[in-house]
């Protein structure tokens, strides 16, 4: 029997964080600090299959489960939580290192997190609840087909490279995180400051081990500079700014261009921040105005 994940996100796609087949890939909840009631304390173990040297320290050193022992929980509710959060965890650091077919699975004093009432009594081991955490990752996976769709296929091409989205390579999570920031970047330096990852379809197909990842791009239109206004003086003459901020009006938009202007602003002691960035809308001239936020330092007395 074949086995593919398939995983299509119509939204568009934040570049930095995202789900993968129902797994948050970075940015992962993490347990806010509260009163603990009723603290369950436990001691954690975590065994993986096929014992792979850096995968195990990687796969330990992220645990829930493991990294906050000296931590108790508020009651069993509080424990079963944690190991289900552990669960998610481990999956995706699994996916970081390209095992897409892997399992976790939760011993908490014998019994499976599921088979366990909020009101059970827990067995204790040296006044401390046993769980066991059991990972089998299962085979590394490589990219397979890659496609970039929408815009030129050049830049495409230079997007996938530069993000190391190459067919036959290690299939790691973060390389499509890296690969959709790469495509960003290859279309704002052309000019695109509105480009945006519009879906992303990421299939794992179990048989081949190859992981297949369409990218449909959404460059927006090509932007050239307008004329700025400035957001956010006091004190200080917008019209004195404007003149130190040098902004070349007329010029295709580039993210280094907009780089330049911030820096010739923040050279200024006067003020403390300062950030560039384009209209979403043209003016009539066709133009993209350029919008500049600055804050002013208080004076010193």
């Amino acid at each position: 029997m074949m086995l593919v994940s398939i995983l299509m996100l119509a939204q568009p796609a934040q570049v930095g964080a995202f789900e993968l087949f129902g797994i948050k890939i970075f940015g992962g909840d993490e347990e806010t600090d509260a009163e603990v009631v009723d603290p369950v304390p436990y001691s954690a173990e975590l065994r993986v299959e096929n014992d792979i040297p850096s995968l195990s320290e990687k796969l330990m050193d992220g645990s829930l489960l493991v990294r906050k022992q000296d931590q108790p929980p508020s009651g069993t509710i509080g424990l079963i939580s944690r190991a289900r959060d552990d669960e998610s965890n481990l999956l995706a650091l699994l996916f970081e290192e390209a095992y897409y077919g892997g399992t976790v699975s939760t011993s908490i004093g014998g019994r499976r997190p599921d088979q366990i009432g909020v009101t059970d009594t827990l067995r204790l081991v040296d006044g401390k609840v046993p769980v066991t955490v059991m990972v089998s990752p299962g085979p590394e996976f490589r990219f397979g087909d890659i496609r970039l769709l929408g815009g030129d296929p050049a830049l495409a091409q230079a997007a996938a490279t530069e993000g190391g989205l190459v067919p036959g390579d290690k299939a790691a999570s973060r390389t499509i995180i890296e690969a959709e920031a790469a495509v960003v970047r290859t279309w704002q330096r052309a000019g695109h400051p509105f480009v945006k990852i519009a879906k992303r379809e990421v299939i794992a197909d179990h048989a081949t081990r190859q992981l297949d990842v369409t990218l449909h791009i959404a460059p927006g239109p090509p932007a050239r500079i307008g004329t700025a206004r400035i957001k956010g003086t006091k004190r200080m003459s917008p019209e004195f700014l404007l003149r130190q901020a040098e902004v070349p009006a007329g010029d295709p938009y580039h993210p280094k261009t907009m780089e330049r202007i911030r820096k010739n602003l923040t050279s200024l002691d006067a003020l403390g921040s300062v950030s560039v960035k384009v209209a979403e809308t043209p003016g009539p001239d066709g133009l993209y105005p350029v919008i500049i936020e600055v804050s002013e330092r208080k004076r010193r007395t």
